[in-house]
């Protein structure tokens, strides 16, 4: 039995609207290498450059700083104990190397004011679709691989 029309348009406009560019989670991963800031529900809040991104926007981030305090419900210990205070001696928060956290944590994310958002994300897509048409065209870099005789 054959859809009609009307059938065929709807399931166009619904594959229109789950399309996985549509959520914050799956256009995350134009924005790599670029630095953001990420407020979590907790309070805290967390600078660095995003290394990646998942569709459950979980982030992976590299030269992290805390630039909030901690909660008030994660209180610090003094400053006699060493390694359980997130300051040093002069008060610096430390820098970590990366850092991951899980998408449904994340308040906020903080992109720079200079940053065309539209911009990157276009860019994003129409390297992606470039790259789809040369996959499907079978032009890629690189010597090929002969078969041996």
């Amino acid at each position: 039995m054959m859809a009609s029309s009307s059938e065929q348009q709807e399931r166009q406009h619904t594959k229109q609207r789950t399309s996985p560019h549509k959520t914050l989670g799956s256009i995350l991963k134009y924005f790599v290498d670029m630095p953001l800031r990420v407020e979590l529900k907790n309070g805290s809040i967390y600078s660095g450059t995003l290394s990646g991104a998942d569709m459950h926007m979980s982030l992976t981030l590299r030269d992290v700083v805390q630039t909030a305090p901690l909660p008030a419900r994660a209180a610090p210990q003094d400053l006699t104990t060493p390694n359980k205070n997130p300051t040093n001696i002069t008060g610096e928060l430390p820098i970590l190397p990366w850092m991951q956290i899980r998408g449904s944590t994340i308040r906020y994310i903080h992109f720079p004011d200079k940053v065309d958002l539209a911009g990157v994300i276009k860019a994003g897509i129409q390297r992606e679709k470039e790259a789809v048409d040369k996959y499907k065209r079978g032009v890629r870099k690189g010597p090929s691989k002969a078969l041996p005789s």
